[in-house]
């Protein structure tokens, strides 16, 4: 399409006259051309092509053959003449005798007459072969030695039998000194070979003037069209694509072109035996609607026999390309006789000009409906217009009601913006199939045979407006498109802005683009009702509905795809996009924006297809009441790139029983009532989150499992910021039966998650609820994840793993840290499970620190097994105002294997270690390697009992406690560096080996002074009445007093001492002691072989 106002560039590979689009390449086809010149089909234009006037060329072209022959065998003249009967004279030029052999006309006849036949594919602004018949004739001699000639030449083409002519007036003198003539002409060509049903007759005047010498000319042209000099179709400037009913793809134009040329013949002697010549020349061309080109031409000319004379001729522009022509000639007339007054004696040569007006012709092309294969049909409509209008361009109809009448299947109807207003645009429109409803101000991409069009007629973006006062503004029918258009409610009665209802069957394909729809629809702004195949929604803006903005329901066909970009769509009472009831291929949602609606931004429900693909690219939704995105019961692959939800109460993303693949990435989620949510009931579900910032939401994140069958994956990797969400940062839970893998981890540098749980909740929440008949089973990780400043002073501030009922859980957190757990505990672990499965905690490479109450709390009760394994955990506590650093409380009858190596457990208030078997719990402990110092202040009165120990280990009711210390280390604390007590009928089995407990017990009661009450005792251990206790000491190391007592009889305690291994021998009251090995190292040995059976790793 031409740039508005502009000539037509200069492009060789555009359309032109002599530029043939079915051509291949553009290379010279004799006569010389890229390829026969185009002309206007009449497949363009609805009419049938005319038949090549074939006998005519023939005929023309035998009857030059013939006069050729009649002039070699005429028995009157026969002979030989050097002499060019074109060009004059040979050899030098010198004059040379009339010829027997030249063909003589009579006496009387004063000039020449010839005859030729101009073969030509493509000439420069010309197409076909022509025959000639001229004559120049010398009419008189002024006063200042001035001959005068008169020039006529009267042209054939023979194609299509048009006539064309050329008439002009010559005066020539001679310049004795230059031994050369000048000449002037002035002519007057007509040219009425006009090329399909698009070419008209034109009129040219021109000048024409030279030197002629006897081996050398010099001469030019000018060419001045007069008239007419240029007929379009179409508008040639792109302002407008329209054209009566139709669209124009391509003007269509016959331009007749100004310009002249410029030329330099010479006459080499190396020619002179057959009168030869060489012509050098260039030119150029423009008018109004072509730009300036300019080009090259060379000719050579030679008499092979008598009067015959042949040429060719080729020239070269940007605009023409390669171009030429062939010409066989026959000169009549004895040429010489009448040249006294001339030097080179030529005054009767056909003066070297153009016989055709140069012109510029370009197909008309109107674009082609690839469904019909014909011309599309555009009925325009403007409330403006006159009344009594056709539809066309020129005469638009008044009223859509006539544009609907008037129109058949596969029209355009094209609504001017007219006044801006609804008059003659109240009463809706029924679209019949293939139709286009397109309005004005805007371009308009349609597809034609080929690719796609655009087409526009204003570009300023003011649309028309349309409306119903009582019903649907526009109803759809098979394959619509609706573009560009207002519809405006404000009146009243407007029950949907553009509705689609396929009934009983289904409605196929639409396109609804660049409307905004506004005014309270009572219901839809778009209502689709039993639709199928292709829709897309684009640039549309839908508010203030009463009911949904966008309203889909019972898409069906599994090939099925909807696509929505770039819409607006706001405010409406319900949701802004909703689906439901849909079967289909792929849903696209990109760059659209659904804020402010009643209940959800998007929703789409109950998908009836399997693995559909759902894309969700820049999404922005704010302040909805539901979600920004809610999916429900949706089966396939479902991506999020980068989107933005804010301020939703609901939530920013929900997902519901959405089986499949699930990926999250690049999502802003901020003041949402919950970032993401996601919960799948039966199926299988990959969640991935990824990327994101889920920030200041009430929960970050809530992923969970909950219901029998189904098994959701839910990773959390590598996202830029998770912080001050005012309840959980992130919960996991599977219930009902369900099973749910769980990772929380950054890969690259930690995920520091700052500020969660500040109103209440946790950090991160891990829960396996009960799953009845069926065992729910939470299996987590987080790994690389800094927690700072969580939680909100009351239980469970970090992280809480909780189990119980019929469940299972396995956890893992490694390589972490959690600082500043507001008034709680950094880890919480807390199982009563129903079962006799195993549940699994590692936490390995933990930095706690600034701990509002204990650093790790674990309880195990029910009948549940639990495998607790803390390694490297360096925790420091509040010793004001802080709790345990490890608390593990067992209860029931639940079995549980603890193992604490290698961890630092300091300045807490209370305890550093405790582990405590109360019920009927079953314990197997092993802490080596770690340290318990400066902990048992007690606050908020340190100088008062009780005080608090380095480790606290106690049994209790009827629970079983075997315990290996081995390499720990517990000093200052502020009462014991071990305490060890029973109480009921609890029994403990305890080794301690290479312990260094020493210098604890610091803490004074002021209150009881002068007695003494510190600095007396590192480790005390004590056996309860009914109570009993194994215990072995090998190797330890005490500063103060190492007491064991039995309040029982002695048979309840055995004591086990490896010779006076430890520094200071401990003080036995009322025990048993035994040979060392015989009591304790089996009873390990033992429980140790139970634990194996039950299926401890």
């Amino acid at each position: 399409m031409f740039q508005i106002g502009s000539k037509i560039p200069h492009e060789p590979n555009r359309a032109r006259t002599m530029d043939c689009t079915t051509c291949e390449t553009r290379q010279v086809r004799f006569a010389l051309g890229p390829c026969r010149a185009r002309r206007i089909r009449r497949s363009d234009t609805g009419e049938s092509a005319a038949p090549r006037e074939s006998s005519m060329r023939t005929f023309l072209t035998l009857l030059g053959l013939g006069i050729a022959f009649l002039g070699l065998t005429s028995s009157a003249a026969r002979g030989q003449m050097a002499g060019d009967p074109f060009q004059g004279y040979a050899q030098g030029g010198q004059p040379q005798a009339m010829s027997a052999f030249q063909t003589r006309l009579p006496s009387i006849w004063p000039g020449n007459l010839w005859f030729e036949t101009n073969l030509a594919d493509n000439g420069l602004g010309y197409s076909g072969s022509y025959a000639t018949l001229g004559s120049k004739a010398r009419l008189f001699e002024d006063f200042l030695d001035g001959r005068w000639m008169l020039e006529t030449q009267g042209h054939v083409s023979l194609e299509r039998g048009k006539f064309f002519s050329n008439i002009g007036l010559e005066r020539a003198f001679t310049l004795d000194a230059a031994g050369s003539d000048l000449y002037f002409s002035a002519w007057y060509d007509y040219d009425d070979d006009q090329v399909g049903p698009f070419g008209h007759t034109f009129h040219q005047l021109g000048l024409s003037g030279g030197v002629r010498s006897r081996k050398y000319d010099l001469y030019g042209n000018a060419y001045l069209p007069s008239g007419t000099t240029e007929y379009t179709q179409g508008d040639p400037t792109g302002q407008t694509v329209f054209f009566n009913r139709n669209i124009v793809t391509q003007a269509g134009i016959d331009a007749a072109l100004q310009g002249f040329d410029a030329h330099i013949v010479a006459r080499p002697e190396a020619l002179g035996f057959v009168n030869g010549y060489v012509d050098i020349g260039t030119y150029a061309y423009q008018s109004d609607l072509i730009d300036t080109f300019a080009g090259i031409s060379a000719k050579f000319g030679m008499q092979t026999l008598g009067g015959l004379v042949t040429s060719i001729q080729l020239n070269h522009d940007e605009r023409f390309q390669t171009t030429g022509v062939l010409q066989v000639g026959w000169m009549f007339g004895a040429r010489g006789a009448r040249t006294e007054y001339s030097a080179v004696g030529r005054d009767l040569d056909p003066t070297p000009r153009n016989d055709h007006i140069v012109r510029y012709q370009q197909d008309l092309r109107l674009a082609i409906d690839p469904d019909t294969n014909n011309p599309y049909v555009v009925l325009h409509v403007d409330n403006t217009a006159a009344a009594g209008g056709d539809g066309t361009f020129q005469r638009p109809f008044r009223t859509l009601a006539e544009a609907q009448a008037a129109s058949g299947t596969d029209a355009i109807i094209y609504v001017h913006r007219g006044d801006g207003t609804t008059t003659g645009m109240a009463n809706g429109i029924v679209l019949k199939d293939n139709q286009f409803l397109l309005g004005d101000g805007l371009v308009h991409t349609i597809p034609i045979v080929g690719g796609n069009f655009d087409i526009f007629n204003r570009r300023d973006g003011l649309r028309p407006t349309i409306t119903n006062t009582a019903g649907n503004a526009v109803t759809l029918a098979n394959n619509n498109t609706v573009r560009g258009v207002i519809i405006d409610g404000t009146a009243g009665g407007l029950a949907n802005g553009i509705s689609g209802d396929g009934g009983l069957g289904s409605l196929s394909n639409g396109i609804i683009e660049d409307v905004t729809i506004l005014g309270n629809p009572i219901l839809n702004g778009i209502n689709l009702v039993a639709i199928d195949g292709n829709w897309s929604f684009a640039r549309n803006n839908i508010t203030t509905a009463g009911q949904d903005g966008i309203h889909i329901d019972n898409l069906t066909g599994s090939t099925s795809r909807l696509t929505f970009t770039n819409n607006v769509v706001s405010n409406n009472l319900r949701d802004g996009i909703h689906v439901e009831d849909f079967d289909g291929a792929r849903f696209v949602f990109s760059n659209n924006t659904t804020n402010g609606n009643v209940r959800d931004g998007i929703r789409m429900q109950n998908f009836t297809g399997t693995n559909g693909v759902f894309t969700f690219a820049n999404q922005t939704a704010s302040n909805n009441v539901g979600f920004g995105v809610n999916l429900f019961d949706v089966d396939g692959t479902v991506r999020f790139t980068s989107p933005t939800m804010d301020n939703n109460a609901g939530g920013g993303i929900g997902l519901n029983d959405v089986t499949g693949t699930t990926l999250i990435t690049g999502a802003t989620l901020t003041n949402n009532g919950t970032g993401i949510f996601n919960d799948l009931s039966a199926g299988t579900q990959e969640l991935t989150i990824t990327n994101s910032t889920i920030n200041t939401n009430n929960l970050g994140i809530f992923t969970q499992s909950s219901g029998v069958g189904a098994f959701l994956t839910t990773e959390i990797v590598d996202n830029l910021s998770i912080n001050n969400n005012q309840t959980d940062a992130v919960r996991a839970i599977s219930r009902l039966g369900g099973t749910q893998d769980f990772l929380l981890e950054n890969t690259n540098g930690p995920l520091v998650m700052t500020g969660n749980a500040s109103l209440t909740g946790v950090g991160v929440t891990l829960f396996a609820e009960d799953g009845g008949a069926t065992t729910s089973v939470l299996r987590s990780v987080i790994r690389n994840v800094q927690m700072v400043n969580t939680g909100n002073g009351a239980g469970t501030s970090g992280i809480l793993v909780s189990g119980n009922g019929n469940s299972q859980s396995r956890f893992v957190l490694e390589n972490s840290s959690l600082t500043g757990a507001v008034g709680g505990d950094a880890i919480g672990i807390q199982f009563d499970t129903n079962n006799v499965l195993l549940n699994s905690v590692r936490i390995n490479n933990v930095d706690l620190a600034g701990i509002g109450d204990d650093a790790i709390s674990a309880t195990i009760n029910g009948s549940g097994l639990l495998d607790l394994f803390i390694n490297d955990v360096q925790a420091t506590g509040n010793q004001t105002t802080g709790g345990t650093g490890l608390q593990f409380v067992a209860g029931d009858t639940s079995i549980t294997r603890l193992q604490v190596f290698n961890s630092e457990f300091s300045s807490f208030n209370f305890d550093g270690i405790q582990v405590a078997a109360t019920d009927a719990s079953r314990v197997l402990a092993n802490l080596t390697g770690n340290t318990a110092d400066d902990n048992g202040r007690s606050e908020p009165d340190p100088d008062t009992l009780p005080f608090e120990h380095g480790f606290n280990i106690s049994s209790s009711g009827t629970s079983n406690l075997t315990i290996s210390l081995l390499n720990n280390n517990a000093h200052g604390n502020f009462e014991r560096g071990l305490s060890m007590t029973t109480a009921g009928t609890g029994h403990i089995t305890a080794d301690l080996q290479f312990n260094s407990l020493t210098n604890n017990d610091l803490g004074e009661d002021a209150a009881n002074d002068p007695i003494i009450d510190s600095f007396l005792q590192d480790v005390a251990i004590t056996n309860a009445v009914a109570a009993s206790m194994d215990v072995s000491l090998s190797n330890n190391f005490f500063a103060l007093a190492a007491v064991l007592g039995n309040a029982g009889a002695a048979a309840n305690m055995q004591v086990e001492l490896d010779g006076n291994t430890n520094q200071i021998p401990p003080t036995l009251v009322n025990v048993t002691q035994v040979g060392y090995g015989t009591v304790v190292a089996p009873a390990i040995t033992a429980e140790e072989a139970f634990f194996d059976g039950l299926g401890f790793p």
